[in-house]
């Protein structure tokens, strides 16, 4: 059982940092995602992406109902931005 565990972490890892590391290379400042699944495996799995990618990716991911809020003007912390595993720090032009 653990092996198979270790052996889908390991999957995400490779799978996600893909995704990241191309963001990355065209120059995102952050991901916005729509599903739930996707933004729990790049936030809270970050640790096997940077394992597999050995870099640090510190791109944040944010939720696309978190992105429209920032736009409608509701705060970060209204938005839920602080609850995120990875810092969001970007700049919100109101």
């Amino acid at each position: 059982m653990q092996d198979s565990v270790c052996r889908r972490q390991k999957i995400v890892g490779e799978l996600s940092g893909k995704i990241l590391r191309d963001a990355v290379n065209r120059g995102a400042k952050a991901l916005v995602v729509a599903c739930p699944m996707c933004h729990s495996n790049f936030d809270m799995r970050r640790p096997a992406i940077e394992t597999y990618l050995n870099m640090k990716i510190d791109i944040p991911v944010i939720y696309i109902t978190q992105a429209i809020a920032l736009a409608m003007g509701l705060t970060p912390r209204q938005a839920g931005i602080q609850r995120h595993f990875v810092p969001v720090n970007l700049i919100v032009n109101r």
